[in-house]
């Protein structure tokens, strides 16, 4: 195992709440032996998922992830984030890491997507 899977080890995506608006997801992890969990108000729009921090452990969390389907058998995806994070997490987490985490949140996103069909 290499020590990078020891900081962040699962990542798990639910959905809590389902309606035609929006939906309330949750995303589980573990990072240095802690479990956190972040509740956020996700927006579907056509090529678009907005996603806001509802509950969790960021000051601020918002983020969006853009799908562009290049062909009919692939689609490009971007993510950007706005997010602060509190004081004592900020001086722990370096830029590895959260590139890390965001990784597996695709991960999970993708798989979540490809469960879905």
């Amino acid at each position: 195992m290499d020590s990078k899977n020891t900081w962040l080890n699962h990542v798990l995506l639910k959905i809590l709440e389902k309606n035609d608006d929006f939906e309330i997801g949750e995303l589980e992890f573990s990072f240095m032996l802690k479990s956190y969990s972040i509740k956020s108000k996700n927006i579907l729009l056509d090529r678009v998922i907005n996603i806001e921090q509802i509950e969790g452990p960021f000051d601020l969390f918002n983020c969006k992830w853009i799908l562009y389907q290049v062909d009919d058998d692939l689609t490009e995806i971007t993510f950007e984030s706005d997010f602060k994070l509190p004081f004592l997490l900020n001086k722990l987490v370096s830029d590895e890491l959260l590139n890390i985490f965001l990784e597996k949140a695709l991960e999970a996103f993708i798989k979540r997507l490809s469960n879905d069909k």
